[in-house]
């Protein structure tokens, strides 16, 4: 039998939206003032609230030339609970996955990565190593750590 634990990441494995403390920390970009927009662009422009923060990102000239390899970089920052990520190592037979509307690229390049294969998700291999299997409403990662052999 196996056992699988969902988490989502923003303010639950960090005290921060990913974005916060990768993103906006190396360009200046003031939280609440990003927020209190993308806010504005649900409630007077019908949009969908995950979309309407990844649009509002392009306003920022520096976000349009980003590559997958500089958000995997920008992982380094991110900022978890204590205990995350050791967490994953001390459950052993549980498979984690970690759903978010974020940068899967930013969560490739942070220590929850361990250097472990991860994908979109769906498990590692099954699309050979650093594929995806197409888009999704939400983007996700599923992380091995952890995962009993």
């Amino acid at each position: 039998m196996t056992i699988a634990v969902v988490l989502d990441y923003d303010k639950t494995l960090s005290p921060h939206h990913m974005q916060e403390d990768t993103l906006f920390s190396k360009w200046g970009i003031l939280p609440e003032e990003f927020w209190s927009e993308t806010t504005r662009m649900v409630r007077d422009r019908g949009y969908d609230r995950e979309l309407a923060w990844m649009w509002h990102l392009l306003d920022f000239e520096a976000f349009r030339s980003l590559r997958p390899e500089d958000l995997r970089a920008l992982g380094k920052g991110l900022v978890f609970y204590p205990g995350v990520p050791g967490f994953f190592d001390e459950i052993p037979g549980v498979e984690f996955y970690i759903i978010t509307a974020g940068l899967l690229e930013i969560l490739e390049g942070s220590s929850l990565a361990g250097g472990q294969d991860i994908g979109a998700g769906h498990p590692p291999g099954r699309y050979g190593p650093g594929k995806r299997a197409g888009p999704a409403r939400h983007g996700s990662l599923r992380s091995q750590v952890g995962r009993a052999k």
